[in-house]
């Protein structure tokens, strides 16, 4: 099959990512996976229903890598998602922009605390590679190069923090139609260039979540959401990446058997 942009990774499409991710998921949940959750949530004093959790937990899936669409990223590879410099690759803090438009489609919910969640579990989804505590000088416009690695700017400097119209419409189709989301508001989400307070407000609810996870006990809960995101993207990103002669591919798959095994086995 050939693969077209927007890209994911190499030879992968980002809408073929996303689909099989949600899927992975949707296999969780018809184990009762959500269920749990909203026992779990109740337990923390936030009564939602068991479709609430499911719809939530898709909608964080759907939405994961969206960021990678933007064109910063997207302009390393070729329209068949072949790299245009093997050497140049990184998708670095795609999560971060993933999370600032998944925040712009629940910003009439933005307060709510099943949004908090699920916008919780796509930032935090690359969190074993990332520290936002330690990466303050990403929200910092007057710092050219990062503190800690003077070989790569700040990607705030970069005229390309939007996504292209022909890559958004395939994305806004592709969502509204899979996840019953507006067409109309997908699109708007991700058609504008993200903006550096976009990311200083996102950033700020992770912060304030934490401090807050005493007097707010449901914020402890994003965890539940996370969970069904790492398992399909880890899975994912692995049959797509297998056939690649790659020790840490090969390293990773007793990591991958434990999550295929908590899906049941694959299907």
């Amino acid at each position: 099959m050939i693969c077209c942009k927007p890209c994911a990774f190499t030879k992968q499409s980002l809408i073929t990512h996303t689909d099989n991710v949600i899927r992975y998921v949707e296999k969780l949940i018809g184990s009762g996976y959500h269920e749990t959750v909203a026992k779990r949530l109740k337990k923390l004093n936030l009564d939602v229903s068991k479709e609430e959790v499911a719809n939530y937990i898709i909608l964080a899936a759907a939405f994961h890598d969206v960021g990678k669409a933007i064109q910063e990223y997207q302009r390393k590879f070729d329209s068949e998602c072949n790299p245009i410099d093997p050497g140049e690759t990184s998708f670095y803090l795609h999560e971060l922009f993933s999370s600032v438009i998944l925040a712009r489609v629940l910003s009439d919910h933005i307060d709510d605390d099943l949004s908090i969640l699920a916008i919780l579990a796509v930032l935090n989804h690359l969190h074993a590679m990332r520290d936002y505590h330690k990466i303050r000088d990403i929200l910092n416009p007057d710092l050219k190069y990062r503190s800690f690695n003077f070989s790569q700017k700040n990607i705030f400097l970069s005229e390309l923090l939007f996504i292209e119209k022909s890559n958004s419409d395939k994305i806004a189709n592709y969502l509204s139609e899979r996840c019953r989301i507006d067409r109309v508001l997908i699109s708007r989400s991700l058609t504008n260039k993200i903006c550096l307070d976009e990311a200083r407000h996102v950033i700020k609810l992770v912060r304030n979540a934490e401090e807050d996870s005493y007097k707010r006990p449901p914020m402890k809960g994003y965890v539940f959401f996370l969970l069904p995101v790492v398992i399909g993207d880890n899975i994912d990103a692995y049959h797509s990446r297998r056939n690649e002669k790659d020790k840490e591919v090969s390293n990773r798959r007793f990591f991958i058997d434990e999550l295929i095994h908590a899906l049941g086995g694959e299907q």
